[in-house]
């Protein structure tokens, strides 16, 4: 074990995460790539959702996945131009 107390180890893991430099910028690009496909895998499970369901007779809950679905995709939309 190292002499450092925990005190201080605190202290400079906080300081890396106020900074923001301390991520490169291809691992950031990488996580929001990540964050992209699983919102849109999410989004194509609640439109095949939709179809099935309104394919059932059951458009109660159709709707309620298409305004779903759609919720993902304004939220997407919103996070890809800021």
């Amino acid at each position: 074990m190292s002499n450092v107390p925990i005190r201080e180890k605190v202290k400079r893991i906080a300081e890396a995460a106020k900074d923001g430099e301390s991520y490169t910028e291809s691992s950031k690009s990488a996580g929001m790539l990540f964050f992209y496909g699983i919102f849109g895998i999410a989004m194509l499970f609640l439109i095949a959702l939709t179809i099935g369901l309104a394919q059932g007779d059951h458009y109660i809950g159709s709707a309620i996945c298409l305004v779903a679905g759609g919720g993902l995709g304004f939220i997407l939309l919103k996070l890809a131009r800021a």
